[in-house]
């Protein structure tokens, strides 16, 4: 793994909320050719919206709910829509399917939820709830914590977990830093991202991803990856050094506070 930040201070934030509105990302309306911009699927239930925010669920049409999808093929959720609701739909924690493909927004959870690590084959996944933002971000499960990734289109709650001990169940999954100076659950190779530089879930279990400017090198066509130590019994490779994750402990969890990485040393 390699290291991170020439700095002395480290990596993340202090735990303040970020701002509770989260963007709507303006999608055009239908043309009356192909609909969001033209990437709509032809048979997909959604429709385009200009006001629909997932953790509000406002703004959609009767019958309807407020999902996000990727409707410009970038691979990575980007478009918050409206789309049908069916009458059995799922609750977060049951089961789902998704139609066409598994980042299409249109699925079988209730409004509130999405369909979450979709198998691409089957076209199935659990539904997970969004967050909402009435008294900061929230989760109806104590368990889970809001995540606001992918520029704030993607406000889910996600397991909460310890960096240092890699609880996560779900097979295939890892722990890798949230958006409110916590950390959560995300299957690899999953396109949840804090921002555009740190695509968490494309490093190995253990580690997290950092950017180009904060490391000392990187291998071409490699996301940068550092691995986590704990302050209190570091375990960094020869030649490297465990330093704070957290630059200010003021509203971080006790939990947290002895979470490192290793950098290489001096």
């Amino acid at each position: 793994m390699l290291g991170t930040s020439s700095s002395s201070g480290g990596l993340g934030s202090s735990g303040d909320a970020l701002d509770t509105g989260i963007s709507t990302g303006f999608i055009t309306d239908p043309d009356g050719g192909g609909g969001c911009g033209g990437f709509q699927p032809d048979n997909a239930l959604a429709h385009c919206s200009v006001e629909c925010i997932p953790w509000q669920q406002e703004d959609c049409g009767r019958g309807e709910g407020c999902k996000v999808a990727d409707l410009s093929g970038s691979g990575t959720w980007s478009n918050p829509l409206c789309t049908s609701i069916p009458g059995d739909a799922s609750l977060p924690g049951e089961l789902c399917t998704v139609e066409d493909s598994p980042m299409s927004g249109s699925d079988t959870c209730a409004a509130g939820s999405m369909c979450w690590d979709v198998d691409g084959d089957t076209l199935e996944g659990t539904c997970i709830e969004f967050c909402t933002y009435d008294d900061g971000p929230r989760c109806t499960d104590p368990t889970r914590t809001c995540f606001n990734g992918n520029h704030e289109y993607l406000p889910i709650c996600l397991p909460s977990c310890s960096p240092l001990l890699q609880d996560c169940e779900e097979e295939g999954s890892g722990c890798y830093p949230g958006t409110y100076g916590d950390f959560v659950c995300i299957r690899e190779n999953t396109p949840a991202y804090v921002d555009a530089s740190t695509l968490h879930p494309a490093c190995p279990t253990g580690s997290f991803m950092v950017t180009e400017e904060a490391v000392d090198e990187c291998p071409e066509g490699e996301p940068c990856c550092t691995s986590f130590c704990d302050l209190a019994a570091p375990d960094c490779d020869e030649g490297f050094v465990c330093e704070p994750y957290f630059v200010d402990l003021e509203g971080i969890d006790e939990a947290y506070v002895d979470t490192g990485f290793c950098r290489p040393s001096a």
